[in-house]
């Protein structure tokens, strides 16, 4: 009985096992014996390109199943529509577009996709994004079918005209423009990459009424568009001109005829106008002859008393036929400064010329290069020794932009032991400025007279030095059998034998005349221009109008309102030419109309830029010694300044530039601000600063302040204290000044104490290793100096106290005075500060003039000391 109950359970067991069993098999075979794989039939998210004229997808990953357990591929469909189908081809899947895509209008594609099982079940879904790739499709366009715009001839513009052009793909390498071009060639324009259109040069209505230009544009793949056309047209500018000028007019020599030179001389105003006001025009008409000889054509044929002078330059004699000369009708000789002209004693007797009246006429042009040369000597004539010594007896030289006549008295002419006058130095520029000018001077002495194209030079004196400045030297000592040589050009030297301080520049002639003087009206006789301008007819003018000449009638200027009396008076101008041989060749003629406008400013509304100046320079003289002396710009109070101080500072050992515009109390407060400074006390120059400043873009500029800093010695040391407490007054009274004040000190006194004493730099040097025997040394020496100066002080205490035991009554010198004697003397160091707004600008080059005299040797070199 047991073992069939043993055998029943045993079956129902087995029969339940089988049971779960298929049941689980059931399970298994429904979900393909893999619970999890309805998760892992898809990835998470798909990614796929799709280009615009395609409808094959690119899936990144590719869509890959298992073919025998997934039987289909679906999208999920949204409430929008979705162009792709997707199929399921071995195993993968396939995604496409229902038709072509458009980029422009969509780019971008997001939907879900799922696969079904082939039991009928769906996996979970997945992410698929599709990215639509443009292609080029389509060229720039430009917005406007054509261009057409207007400009002003003879202008530059930065931008004439803009094109733009856009491009409908959807990518910026398609669908930007990128280029524009130009494709006409040959045209004065460019365009730039954002289609802006430029002239390259000014353009001309009478060469082109209008410039056609085809422009494309690319878009960044290069891709062009259809040209358009763009019509630039030229405006013709009215231009305030002068018409009716022939280009050439001839004149016939020897006939003394009046030419009108502007006979159809008109203006075109364009219609300018002033407003409330009639416009006031200026003419000015100019005959240049400066580029043929001597300026202009001069006439001396009639002029008898020069004549009568000796004429030491002539192309026929024979000591001039080796220099170079001109090949015209003129006179002109040519010197480098090595070459010169050696005059025959049977041309003229100079013998005792310092005992005669005579006069010496000459016409040249210096050569002149700027420099700071005050040594070199250019000889136009000269009479020195002919043998043994280098005597200059007379001479006529250039130096250092000075005319200067030598002229030495002869030892039995007077006295031996009296100063006489020996050189007459006229500074003039006329001697630097490469230009023709006739020299005359007249010798009756003591007087002597310098003229000038015919103009009395007028003595001038200044401050410190004369005009002429007259130098006395002894009379020539006495020597026997020695003759003189008379040169043009150079000067002879005897001792070696060849011409020496040659002259550069032309020489046209040297005339004496060693038994009369010139007078004045026999002076200016030739001097004048024959060929002149000659001014119309006054009974043309208006009573608004005024017509001007100058004194050497070769300008003239003609002003008023009236545009056609202007072109009358104009067309009445005449041109002569007296001399009987004319020179010949051209003779320019320069013709300028100005329209002027005056503008006033009153009342509180003042133009800014007036109270404002463009910069300020102070020029030292000489310059200054960098390894002692310098200019600083010292602290600037802010507050005493704009905050837009816009002034650049510059400091060099020539001055200070301040370039900026600003205002005037800005400049100021720099100025004062600005430091001298010596860093070596004993030695000092005198130094010159000269400032001026400008405005208006240097249009006006100011005059010049001088201010002169000089070093003075004092004999006396007792005065220093005295000093001191003055100039400590002088400077706190200075110091207390407002701004406002316009007062200058003439005289300022600075501590001299201040100044002059040095600076004391003590050096230490320790060394690192140490040393007993040197620092026993050391104490030793301490100790001992400790010593000294104990014994020192108690002798001096020993020796006050006997002293004024013996006599109370007799004064003794303090210990006070002795200290005083120890301590430095620095009284002979007092600066004085000049200030001399009147002093004259050039007093720096009129220092020269006394250097360099002639001797009675060879020529030495004369320093003045100060």
């Amino acid at each position: 009985m047991m073992k069939q109950k043993s055998l029943l359970a045993f079956a129902l067991l087995v029969i339940a096992c089988q049971c779960f069993a298929d049941k689980k098999l059931s399970i298994e075979h429904d979900d393909y014996g893999f619970p999890e794989y309805r998760d892992r039939v898809l990835e998470k998210s798909y990614h796929g390109l799709i280009k615009e004229n395609e409808t094959f997808v690119e899936i990144t990953p590719v869509i890959k199943v298992d073919g025998d357990r997934v039987c289909n591929l679906k999208i999920i469909k949204s409430h929008k529509d979705i162009p792709f189908k997707i199929k399921l081809y071995n195993s993968v899947g396939v995604l496409e577009a229902k038709r072509t895509l458009n980029c422009e209008k969509r780019k971008n594609y997001k939907f879900e996709i799922y696969a079904v099982l082939c039991n009928g079940n769906k996996s979970e879904s997945a992410a698929v994004h599709i990215s639509v790739v443009d292609i080029n499709e389509y060229s720039p366009v430009f917005l406007q079918p054509s261009y057409v715009t207007e400009v002003d001839e003879g202008r530059l513009y930065q931008e004439i005209i803009r094109v733009e052009a856009t491009d409908k793909d959807c990518t910026p390498l398609f669908g930007d423009v990128c280029r524009y071009e130009i494709l006409t060639a040959d045209q004065p324009f460019i365009i730039d990459n954002e289609g802006s259109i430029k002239n390259v040069m000014p353009l001309s209505h009478k060469a082109s009424h209008n410039h056609i230009l085809s422009v494309i544009a690319y878009d960044c793949a290069m891709k062009q568009s259809a040209p358009v056309m763009v019509t630039i047209r030229v405006r013709k500018i009215c231009e305030a001109k002068i018409m009716g000028i022939q280009e050439r007019l001839d004149y016939s020599a020897n006939t003394l005829e009046k030419v009108f030179l502007f006979p159809k001389f008109n203006l075109e105003l364009c219609d300018i106008k002033c407003k409330g006001e009639e416009m006031l025009i200026s003419t000015k008409v100019t005959l240049k002859t400066k580029h043929i000889s001597f300026g202009c054509d001069r006439d001396g044929s009639k002029c008898e008393a020069k004549n009568s002078m000796i004429e030491l330059l002539n192309k026929n004699a024979e000591w001039t036929k080796d220099n170079s000369f001109d090949e015209g009708d003129e006179n002109i000789f040519h010197f480098d400064g090595s070459n010169g002209m050696v005059i025959p004693d049977t041309v003229i007797n100079l013998d005792k010329l310092a005992t005669r009246r005579f006069t010496i006429q000459t016409m040249f042009r210096h050569h002149s290069i700027f420099n700071n040369d005050k040594i070199t000597k250019e000889h136009v004539l000269c009479s020195a020794d002919s043998s043994k010594m280098n005597r200059h007896h007379f001479a006529l030289f250039v130096r250092h932009c000075r005319l200067i006549l030598l002229l030495r008295q002869n030892n039995n002419d007077g006295n031996l032991n009296i100063f006489l006058p020996a050189e007459w130095r006229w500074k003039i520029p006329e001697v630097c400025d490469n230009e023709w000018h006739q020299y005359l001077i007249t010798v009756d002495l003591p007087k002597v007279e310098l003229f000038i194209d015919g103009v009395r030079f007028v003595a001038s004196q200044d401050n410190r030095h004369s005009n002429p400045e007259i130098i006395d030297d002894w009379p020539l000592h006495a020597a026997s059998g020695i003759n003189t040589t008379l040169t043009v050009g150079a000067c002879y030297q005897s001792s070696e034998n060849r011409l020496k301080h040659g002259f550069r520049g032309d020489i046209s002639s040297i005339k004496l005349n060693v038994n009369e003087v010139l007078r004045e009206n026999e002076i200016k006789c030739g001097i004048d221009c024959a060929e002149r301008l000659l001014q119309p007819d006054e009974k043309l003018m208006e009573t608004d109008q005024q017509v001007q000449i100058n004194s050497q009638m070769n300008e003239i200027t003609i002003e008023g309102t009236s545009k056609e009396n202007i072109e009358k008076l104009v067309q009445q101008i005449q041109y002569i030419n007296e001399k009987i041989n004319p020179t010949i060749g051209r003779r320019n003629l320069a013709i300028e109309t100005t329209s002027i406008t005056i503008a006033v400013y009153s009342g509180n509304d003042i133009n800014e830029d007036l109270q404002k100046l463009d910069s300020c320079n102070i020029n030292v003289f000489p310059s200054l010694n960098a390894d002692h002396e310098e200019i600083t710009l010292s602290h600037i109070d802010k507050s005493q300044v704009s905050p837009d101080v816009d002034i650049k500072t510059v400091i060099t050992k020539n001055g200070v530039e301040m370039i900026g515009s600003d205002t005037i109390h800005n400049y100021l407060h720099i100025l004062h601000n600005l430091v001298y400074k010596n860093s070596f006390g004993l030695y000092y120059l005198n130094r010159i600063f000269k400032i001026s400043c400008s405005q208006l873009g240097n249009q006006i500029k100011s005059g010049e302040l001088t201010i002169t800093l000089t070093v003075l010695h004092p004999k006396s040391s007792t005065l220093a204290d005295t000093q001191t407490t003055s100039t400590e007054k002088t400077s706190a009274a200075i110091l207390h000044q407002s701004n406002d004040n316009v007062n200058l000190f003439n005289h300022v006194l600075l501590n001299p104490q201040e100044v002059n004493e040095p600076h004391v730099k003590t050096s230490h040097n320790y060394k690192l290793k140490e040393s007993n025997s040197t620092m026993l040394i050391v104490v030793i020496c301490a100790s001992f100096i400790i010593l000294i100066c104990g014994v020192g002080v108690a002798r001096l205490k020993s020796q006050t106290q006997t002293l004024s035991g013996k006599n109370k009554q007799q004064p003794s010198k303090s210990l006070t005075d002795q200290h005083q004697q120890l301590d430095w003397d620095d009284s002979d160091l007092t600066i004085s500060l000049t200030i001399n707004p009147f002093q004259n600008e050039n007093a720096t080059d009129d220092s020269s003039d006394s250097e360099n005299s002639e001797s009675d040797e060879e020529e030495g070199k004369t320093t003045n000391m100060y």
